[in-house]
């Protein structure tokens, strides 16, 4: 398993047809990422579709929740270069949530 990596990125997750809902990832790896879901409905073993901001989508499988944190494994470990992308120039720590 890869390391994880502390990050605040916004994106989208897809579960089958369902439309697409925001995500704020907290942390990402080339093999996974966990996020905030607020009124996650999402189950263990869910397949989904993740986007984070503009890039992919990265095909995963729900491992972990806790209320509405999600934990999931991409069906394929991201590129390097893509991954080193996302976690130098996307992550953006000066963003907080919208309390509402």
């Amino acid at each position: 398993m890869s390391q994880r990596h502390a990050v605040t990125i916004l994106g989208t997750c897809r579960a089958g047809t369902e439309p697409r809902r925001p995500i704020s990832l907290l942390d990402i790896s080339e093999d996974g990422c966990r996020f905030f879901e607020k009124h996650s409905r999402l189950s263990v073993g869910q397949p989904v579709s993740i986007t984070i901001q503009q890039i992919g989508p990265f095909d995963a499988i729900v491992v972990w929740k806790d209320d509405a944190l999600v934990g999931v494994r991409f069906a394929k470990p991201m590129y390097g270069p893509v991954f080193d992308h996302i976690r130098n120039q996307l992550d953006n720590p000066e963003w907080r949530p919208d309390p509402g």
